[in-house]
């Protein structure tokens, strides 16, 4: 059942969309059909996006993503990962931190440049390098601050140094996005440790 309410220029909420050139629903499947197709026509693409007053329409992200906070708040990490990025120190990254006080984030760093910054540190064990996870813990931060329309919530508590996500691996798609899931679910004890060290610090 797909509830609707229309909201107003700016806000964020899911993508519906009605029309000639919409299905009639998946073959031989009323049940999926009932969870994305509504019985007056209105297909749910399952898109987070904001309209703007001349008509046009900024997707933002996969509803599915969307992280919600033990205190309620909608998280859209697509958009602030994007920006983490532009940082020349991180190859990739996942915030995570669904229902939890406040995100955390898995990294994927650039060792390279890592090794050329920090020329007298160890970096056998990255995640013990308090130096090296304050800099990032940062860089992460202080990107995430300047954006536009910038919110408290969404600062990161810490983060995690892991190895790149693959095709090989299997926390990639075909089309190369990140399995969202399967990485939380291979990085689940390293994701509660991230709040458990830093709250029983009270951090």
């Amino acid at each position: 059942m797909i509830k609707k309410k229309i909201l107003k220029f700016g806000e964020v909420g899911k993508i519906l969309v009605k029309g000639p050139q919409v299905m009639k629903g998946y073959l031989n499947n009323e049940l999926a059909t009932k969870d994305v197709l509504s019985k007056d026509g209105w297909f749910d693409t399952g898109d987070l996006g904001f309209l703007i007053p001349n008509g046009s329409l900024f997707i933002t992200g996969r509803a599915k993503d969307t992280i919600v906070l033990s205190s309620g708040e909608n998280i859209e990490p697509n958009p602030l990962e994007t920006e983490i990025l532009s940082s020349e120190f991180i190859n990739q990254i996942q915030l995570v931190g669904q229902d939890k006080k406040c995100l955390t984030a898995l990294v994927v760093p650039n060792v390279e440049l890592v090794k050329n910054k920090f020329l007298e540190e160890d970096l056998s064990q990255l995640n013990l390098n308090k130096n090296i996870g304050t800099f990032f813990k940062s860089q992460i931060n202080n990107l995430l601050k300047s954006r536009l329309g910038a919110r408290s919530e969404e600062q990161i508590l810490d983060c995690y140094f892991v190895d790149a996500f693959t095709l090989e691996n299997g926390l990639l798609t075909q089309t190369l996005k990140q399995k969202r899931k399967e990485i939380e679910k291979k990085y689940s004890l390293q994701i509660e440790n991230m709040y458990e060290n830093k709250f029983s610090k009270k951090i």
